[in-house]
């Protein structure tokens, strides 16, 4: 897939992520981010840390969204999952997070 559709991949996941969000689907929601990131993880190396912010920063609310649910349901184990996902997204180590959305 070329640069521009690539993009578009991503322009996608994010608006299917807020729509499926608004909608109550944090478990879809989460997957459209996922998906995309998997899809064309050689293409994310070369964005821009913005858009990769942008990026991430929804992926790390979408799984501590899912984290909240599932301790909530008594899912420990799940919850724990999801949170040391949105930990490991943030973690100052990672270099596609700006200052700001941390």
């Amino acid at each position: 897939m070329e640069p521009a559709g690539q993009l578009a991949a991503f322009i996608e996941a994010e608006r299917q992520f807020v729509t499926l969000q608004q909608s109550g689907d944090h478990d879809a929601a989460v997957r459209a981010l996922e998906v995309a990131l998997k899809e064309n993880q050689e293409f994310v190396t070369q964005l821009q840390d913005t858009l990769l912010s942008s990026l991430f920063e929804k992926l790390s609310v979408g799984y501590n969204t899912l984290g909240m649910k599932y301790l909530k349901l008594g899912k420990t184990s799940l919850s724990l999952k999801y949170f040391q996902k949105a930990e490991a997204v943030t973690d100052p180590a990672n270099m596609h997070m700006h200052q700001g959305p941390r």
